[in-house]
């Protein structure tokens, strides 16, 4: 049987920096992400002489989707979650590539976006946290590591 070749999510990191630049500040403490979620809608092209009276479909616009993440909460890290509300600006996923290899160039997600969501929990008996939604803009680039 094959050895899996799945890598674990400890270590990804999510950087932040100024729109247009390679973004170079880690987001502190953050505890998951997810996304982007990227689609592309499916526009109807049917008409009444479709091949078999089936549906036909063109590939439409695409979106970027959302990248949610939730941090612990710090003073700082609130201080810079809400100076960036409603701010384009460029965020970076880096992949935690190596699983025992040496990885020179880590994978990594870039995107432009800006924070449309900024929310708290304070539960019983656990962290106080932050949870953030980016709106992407544009196309997400995924950039192979070496």
């Amino acid at each position: 049987m094959a050895r899996t070749n799945a890598v674990h999510s400890y270590g990804t990191r999510l950087l932040e920096g100024a729109l247009f630049t390679t973004p170079t500040t880690d987001i502190a403490e953050v505890v998951d992400i997810s996304g982007p979620n990227i689609t592309v809608s499916a526009p109807d092209a049917t008409h009444l002489q479709s091949d078999f009276a089936f549906r036909e479909f063109l590939a439409g616009l695409g979106d970027g989707g959302e990248v949610t993440f939730t941090l612990n909460y710090t003073r700082a890290q609130m201080t810079t979650m809400m100076g960036l509300l409603r701010v384009m600006w460029s965020w970076q996923i880096v992949f935690p590539d190596a699983d025992g290899i040496v990885i020179t160039i880590p994978s990594t997600f870039d995107f432009d976006g800006h924070i449309t969501a900024l929310g708290d929990s304070f539960e019983e008996d656990d962290v106080v946290s932050q949870d953030v939604t980016i709106k992407v803009t544009g196309l997400p680039v995924f950039t192979e590591g070496s």
